[in-house]
């Protein structure tokens, strides 16, 4: 499953329209889109904006695995480096 197909299980689980995602995280409906289909990758900054507005763990957007990071063991750094790894 990509990220965006990721991003729309989710909004769809959560009841949202696009254009109220949107509006949760600060963008328009046709960006929602884009990333639903894949069209645009949304920035990290994006990523974590979208995972908040649903309610989810970051990893669940970028990782079929769901794998939990122990984030008292792992710097943001490194973090954001295994992230931008799984997306690529």
């Amino acid at each position: 499953m990509t990220v965006g197909q990721r991003i729309r299980a989710l909004r769809r689980e959560r009841g949202f329209t696009q254009k109220e995602l949107g509006e949760m995280v600060g963008t328009d409906a046709s960006n929602i889109g884009k990333y639903e289909l894949d069209k645009q990758m949304p920035r990290i900054t994006m990523l974590e904006k979208i995972a908040s507005a649903l309610d989810v763990p970051l990893t669940a957007l970028v990782d079929d695995e769901e794998k939990e990071i122990d984030l008292s063991t792992v710097s943001t750094e490194d973090l954001l480096k295994e992230i931008h790894k799984r997306i690529i």
